[in-house]
């Protein structure tokens, strides 16, 4: 099996500690980590990306990215 790696995907220098401030999470999502399970935050974040993918009609743009990765050969 052959495998080919794009340094177009490469991340930046990985961090050792991460560290997020729950705030945005709370106010804007409803998030309560005491009260909100593991399966009710995938479910929240998911609603609300997809809501904002139809708000911005985001599909039409990921579309054009995968053509222009496909033709430059980036994705296969």
């Amino acid at each position: 099996m052959l495998v080919e790696v794009s340094p177009d995907f490469f991340r930046p220098t990985d961090v050792v500690n991460l560290w997020g401030d729950p705030t945005k999470a709370k106010t804007e999502l409803g998030w309560n980590p005491s009260k909100t399970s593991f399966e009710q935050l995938v479910k929240i974040m998911v609603d609300s990306d997809m809501a904002k993918v139809a708000a911005e009609d985001a599909s039409q743009k990921v579309r054009t990215n995968l053509a222009e990765y496909l033709e430059k050969g980036i994705v296969k």
